[in-house]
């Protein structure tokens, strides 16, 4: 589903800017809920130093793996405000133990049903100041207002306004943890983010699909560049996907169009759900796919002209030599970041999977209507072949490097 916003968290770049908002608060006592994973990183621990000194009463909350949002929110305290430092799913815990402490969504995503999404009331007013300082690029967690919750045994999408953390701190430094994989993962997100509005409804929005252009002509370069030097993009590169990844989120992108447009979000959630993969592995093999099945032209999946037509926009803007077939360039350009399909996809139960997602997404709700649930089974089938297919490699794809544009070297 695409996400609306009627406000826009604040952006900053720099930590004294979240230290004043600190300060602006008031509140009495700060939750620093942090990803143990970024734990030890010189640019985290700094930072968690000085927001720690900013509050007299401030505790550190490191969230384990296995704990979720409800676990979370008991630990918070009432009063104080919250500053969340990680990847996506830490981000997406901490936004949703905020408004669960709320105290007014809890029945909204304890009580059993069959739909993959929860939409929430109206935000409380007695809701807590939160800052959302991601340590990744792409998911965009930290302005956006859904998460992912799992719970009651299923992987749901959480949208409403109260999730919307109040500030965010871009600092690339506090990505330079991040393996090559996970920069990859991310541009490959924000770029499927960027296609999904413009391919999956395509009726003409001027201003929406001239701002779609304008970051995707950003991110091309970016992907290109990602591919040649991964973990070590320059913090430029670095500070413009965090900053893409953001614009992304916002209503010019989306404005006028369907909520239901870009379907290859819920096919890649119940696959995690069902695998425990992770989203972008498991979005590698559904993006091909998908594709493939706009481009032979069902509009149920999209635009087969406006794919073509994006398609060479992108491939044009990169820099580098991809195939003109938007499928096959996508796949190429998935190759040149050295990404795959997560393993377990090739090992799904086909006909279980096309039944979640029957009964989640579609059987009379709006992201899969119309479909059946034997087009889904033969989706999911296509979608472990290409989870199971070799990457593009040696003279598939042309390896000439791209044009690093942010103080690196000029390939040759």
């Amino acid at each position: 589903m695409i996400a609306r916003s009627s406000g826009i968290t604040r952006t900053v770049v720099r930590a004294d800017d979240l230290l004043a908002w600190l300060a602006a608060t008031r509140a009495p006592r700060l939750d620093v809920v942090v990803d143990p994973a970024v734990r030890g990183q010189e640019a985290v621990e700094g930072l968690l130093a000085a927001v720690v000194r900013s509050v007299p009463e401030a505790v550190v909350l490191s969230q384990a793996a296995t704990e979720g949002a409800d676990e979370l929110s008991a630990r918070m305290r009432a009063d104080a405000a919250v500053v969340a430092v990680g990847g996506g799913s830490v981000l997406d815990s901490a936004k949703l133990a905020v408004r669960l402490g709320a105290g007014d969504c809890g029945p909204h995503l304890s009580v059993p049903h069959r739909s993959a999404m929860v939409l929430l009331p109206p935000l409380p007013r007695a809701a807590r100041a939160l800052a959302a300082v991601p340590t990744t690029i792409g998911t965009g967690s930290e302005v956006s207002k859904a998460a992912v919750h799992t719970g009651v045994g299923r992987r749901r999408l959480v949208v409403g306004e109260g999730l919307q953390p109040d500030l965010a701190l871009h600092d690339p430094a506090l990505t330079s943890g991040l393996p090559a994989p996970l920069v990859a993962e991310g541009v490959v997100e924000i770029l499927a983010r960027l296609l999904g509005p413009c391919l999956g409804d395509p009726r003409p929005r001027t201003v929406e699909d001239a701002v779609a252009r304008a970051l995707l002509g950003v991110l091309a370069p970016l992907v290109a560049e990602t591919a040649v030097l991964g973990a070590a993009l320059p913090p430029g590169a670095r500070a413009d996907l965090l900053r893409i990844g953001a614009l992304s989120h916002q209503d010019a992108l989306v404005s006028g169009r369907s909520p239901y447009a870009v379907k290859w979000w819920a096919l890649t959630n119940e696959i995690c759900a069902c695998t425990g993969a992770r989203k972008v592995p498991v979005l590698v093999a559904v993006l091909p796919v998908v594709l493939a099945r706009m481009q032979v032209g069902d509009p149920r999946w999209g635009s087969a002209r406006r794919l073509e037509e994006l398609w060479a926009f992108v491939a044009e803007a990169t820099g580098v030599a991809l195939p003109a077939d938007p499928v096959e360039g996508v796949r190429a350009l998935l190759g040149r970041l050295g990404l795959h399909g997560d393993p377990a996809v090739r090992h799904l139960d086909v006909d279980a999977v096309a039944r979640r997602v029957h009964r989640a997404w579609g059987a009379g709700l709006p992201m899969f209507a119309g479909f059946a649930e034997r087009e889904l089974a033969d989706l999911v089938l296509a979608v472990t072949r290409e989870a199971g297919a070799p990457a593009p490699t040696g003279s598939d794809v042309d390896r000439r490097p791209a044009v690093v544009t942010h103080g690196g070297t000029e390939g040759r």
